[in-house]
């Protein structure tokens, strides 16, 4: 009776170490290193309004943060920026490769930042897949058919992800794209579970008959004000707001 006794509390111990290993994160890592040349200074981490700081010490940099949801985030430095892609967070331990250049164009200096890699996330592990897909047939002759096959693929198996959302705008812009099937791709979209601003703007996109216009609801944005301080029309929802455009 002891020894079993014994075998019973042994094996709650391991179910309870094994369940406990199993949780995930409630907050994300991000251990990045910064290839080339060395970069001094700080690098900035921007997602869901949030905007985080990092002092990069010998070309290595680190974030902590915390994510409700799968988001895009970006970096930026202290002068003019041009990250050449987003990436998604989640909160996972997540491992970045990225390179920092200097580039001018029109007398303007600027960064030119570049993801190299990432890993750590669901969502690297599905971007992989179609970045490889991609790289393999882009230039096949059946292309637009394989390509179709392969969201069709991703969106079914992911219809709440907005990596599949992002995939289907962006194919939704391809001129050779046949439109009766993005709107049967959009179709299998959980877009009840997306973000309401990115799904007005497939919508617009995928189905332009419907688009805005006199009348009807306008997507939400964030814009600076004169006082550079960031003003969100969500915030002003249910008052009168004034908006000023011009050019020059």
């Amino acid at each position: 009776m002891k020894t079993n006794f014994s075998f019973k509390i042994v094996a709650f111990l391991l179910l309870s170490y094994n369940s406990f290993g199993q949780l995930k994160n409630n907050y994300f890592t991000i251990d990045g290193i910064i290839r080339g040349k060395e970069y001094s200074g700080y690098l900035y981490l921007s997602y869901n309004n949030i905007k985080d700081s990092c002092l990069v010490i010998n070309n290595k940099f680190n974030f902590k943060g915390y994510s409700p949801d799968v988001s895009v985030g970006y970096f930026t430095t202290n002068q003019a920026t041009v990250c050449y892609k987003d990436f998604y967070l989640e909160n996972e331990n997540i491992k970045m490769d990225i390179s920092i250049e200097k580039k001018i164009i029109d007398y303007y200096e600027f960064d030119w930042l570049i993801i190299n890699s990432i890993s750590g996330t669901q969502t690297s592990l599905i971007e992989k897949e179609y970045e490889d897909f991609k790289y393999k047939y882009q230039h096949d002759t059946d292309w637009q058919e394989k390509h179709y096959h392969k969201l069709d693929e991703i969106i079914s198996r992911y219809p709440n992800h907005i990596y599949s959302s992002n995939l289907l705008l962006i194919y939704s812009r391809d001129s050779l794209a046949d439109i009766k099937k993005v709107q049967k791709l959009y179709n299998k979209l959980d877009v009840k579970s997306l973000d309401y601003n990115l799904v007005l703007t497939l919508k617009r996109s995928i189905f332009p008959i419907n688009s805005s216009k006199v009348g009807k609801q306008m997507l939400d944005f964030e814009l600076p004000n004169g006082k550079d301080e960031l003003i969100n029309t969500k915030d002003y929802r249910g008052s009168i707001l004034l908006l000023d455009f011009w050019a020059s």
